[in-house]
């Protein structure tokens, strides 16, 4: 995946972590989704070398994409 990035990037400039999902998936008739391509960015250190992105402030909006639901116990 990160390969992959790293052709599409070369082709198009560099971009957000979203338009590069969806280009991604386009071109190639996938169904990848964000995460995966940015943990596979992550691990292989080419995150700011292929995302505009700032990795902090993506995991910030992750978290914040959380339905809320996972933290809230719930008493029967």
């Amino acid at each position: 995946i990160s390969r992959i990035a790293e052709w599409v990037v070369h082709s198009n400039g560099k971009m957000g972590i979203k338009q590069l999902t969806e280009l991604i998936n386009t071109r190639f008739g996938s169904t990848l989704n964000r995460s995966t391509i940015a943990e596979k960015l992550r691990q292989n250190n080419m995150w700011d070398s292929i995302v505009t992105d700032c990795i902090e402030d993506y995991i910030g909006n992750l978290l914040d994409d959380l339905d809320d639901d996972l933290f809230r116990e719930e008493f029967f």
